[in-house]
C-alpha cells in the first residue's frame, strides 16, 4: 500500500516507474524509526503511566494541529483543479 501511496503522490505524469518510491522509503522508514526510538526514551524517562500519557498528549496536540492547519485551505471539489498560489495561508 505504501508504494501506491508514494507514486499517487508524488509521481504521477514525472515517471511512475522510476525508482523515486525506494528513495522516498528509504528516508521514510528510518525517520520514522527515530521518531519512534525518541518517543521511546522519553516516555522510557518519564516512567510508565506519564511517560505513556506524556507521549499521547504530545500526539494528540500534534494531530489536532495537523487538523486546524489543514482547514485554513482546504482542498475541495470546487479547488482541486485550481493553479496555486505563493501567498501565504492567512496573509491579507
Amino acid at each position: 500500500m505504501g508504494a501506491w501511496t508514494l507514486i499517487a503522490n508524488g509521481t504521477i505524469g514525472d515517471g511512475a516507474g522510476t525508482p523515486f518510491w525506494v528513495l522516498a522509503w528509504l528516508v521514510t522508514l528510518p525517520a520514522a524509526a527515530l521518531v519512534g526510538a525518541l518517543a521511546w526514551k522519553g516516555a522510557d524517562l518519564l516512567g510508565a503511566a506519564a511517560g505513556a500519557s506524556v507521549v499521547f498528549l504530545v500526539r494528540a496536540g500534534l494531530a489536532v494541529g495537523l487538523y486546524v492547519a489543514s482547514r485554513r485551505a482546504p482542498v475541495h471539489a470546487g479547488n482541486v483543479n485550481d493553479e496555486w498560489t505563493t501567498t501565504k495561508v492567512g496573509a491579507k
